[in-house]
């Protein structure tokens, strides 16, 4: 067997050929005769076929039997089934024969049956149906997922507040921001006219103008302030001439009078203090002195009855009868019934429990 190239007598028709010139394999367009010659066949448009009658397969762009329908043009690889001229499509096309055109309304390329993701303000599988006005998009035609920016509602049918800088939320109408100088949660509430940039959702202000204080911007700075004043606390920046305080409220002279005035209190009621301190001390001392005095007087003091004396006492009948304290136990020595003077002396109560008269007579 010998190529084309190199066996100059093999017919042209042929790619091969046997020693004898015979054609083994055929070019595109023939067919392959009694295993001897390379025969045209019946249709340029086929590319191999098995007899003159019947392609095997087409050229590019034909499809049938015998290669003489036309595939559409939006095949891809400009090719499409030799049998039934379906077709792979290109992109913007679908359909067995890539003759349906996909949707404009489609965000990219659509499948074989048309279904494609839609583009914002159309839904549907194939995205031929356009949602309700101020709708910008939405999954069904009774549900928008998102409207225009001054609008909200399942169906957009509703407007936000017209102080929304930013639109609003969708299914309660809540704006998103609102415009300088507005707040609440629909914007319909002015912010103070001290505000010097808006305030926040709550109405808090974002500085105040020159002269005024506090959250909402809503206390005056001293009228003694210079250049304004605190805006969170309302201190004066400076204070003009003859004033002076935090808020420059007080004259030089009245507080340096007043801090005197202060000092002397101080040391007068020191003073008060410390007298009243030593008072007390004064008199706890006389208190515990008289104490002791007292105490040592009725140390020392004698009973009444122990001096007492009795003269010319006759005898113990006018010694008995002798008119004697109650408290007292009187001691008497062992007398003679004489008619001479003795002399007895009445002890007290505590002197006679402690020596207890003994007589003997």
């Amino acid at each position: 067997m010998q190529s084309v190239s190199q066996a100059q007598t093999c017919p042209e028709e042929c790619l091969t050929c046997d020693k004898r010139d015979r054609c083994e394999r055929c070019k595109d367009g023939y067919y392959l005769q009694k295993l001897i010659r390379c025969v045209p066949c019946k249709n340029e448009a086929c590319l191999t076929c098995s007899d003159r009658s019947e392609c095997t397969s087409c050229r590019p762009g034909t499809f049938g039997i015998t290669c003489e329908n036309k595939c559409n043009l939006e095949r891809k690889n400009n090719t499409c089934n030799y049998g039934d001229g379906t077709c792979s499509c290109i992109d913007g096309y679908y359909g067995p024969y890539c003759s349906e055109k996909c949707s404009e309304s489609c965000s990219d390329a659509c499948d074989k049956s048309g279904s494609c993701l839609c583009k914002p303000g159309y839904y549907g599988d194939t995205c031929r149906s356009k949602c309700y006005s101020g709708c910008l998009d939405c999954d069904n035609p009774f549900n928008c997922t998102l409207c225009t920016n001054n609008r909200h509602g399942i169906q957009c049918e509703k407007e936000c507040s017209q102080n929304c800088s930013t639109g609003c939320n969708l299914y309660d109408g809540h704006c998103n921001s609102c415009y300088i100088g507005w707040f609440g949660i629909y914007c319909d509430n002015r912010c103070s006219v001290h505000c010097a940039n808006g305030c926040d959702s709550t109405g808090k202000c974002s500085g105040c103008v020159p002269g005024y204080y506090g959250d909402f911007c809503n206390e005056q700075c001293p009228s003694n302030c210079i250049g304004g004043c605190n805006q969170s606390t309302g201190v004066c920046l400076v204070c003009v001439t003859g004033f002076g305080g935090r808020f420059c409220e007080v004259i030089p002279d009245k507080i340096v009078s007043t801090q005197i005035v202060s000092l002397s209190g101080v040391a007068i009621a020191g003073w008060a203090i410390a007298s009243v301190l030593a008072l007390v001390v004064v008199f706890g001392l006389v208190v515990f002195c008289r104490r002791r005095v007292k105490t040592a007087q009725e140390v020392n003091k004698k009973p009444e009855w122990t001096d007492d004396r009795y003269y010319n006492v006759k005898s113990m009948k006018d010694a008995v009868s002798v008119s004697i304290r109650p408290d007292s136990t009187p001691y008497y020595s062992c007398l003679d019934d004489t008619d001479i003077s003795h002399t007895y002396s009445a002890l007290d109560k505590n002197a006679a429990k402690s020596v207890q008269p003994e007589l003997h007579c």
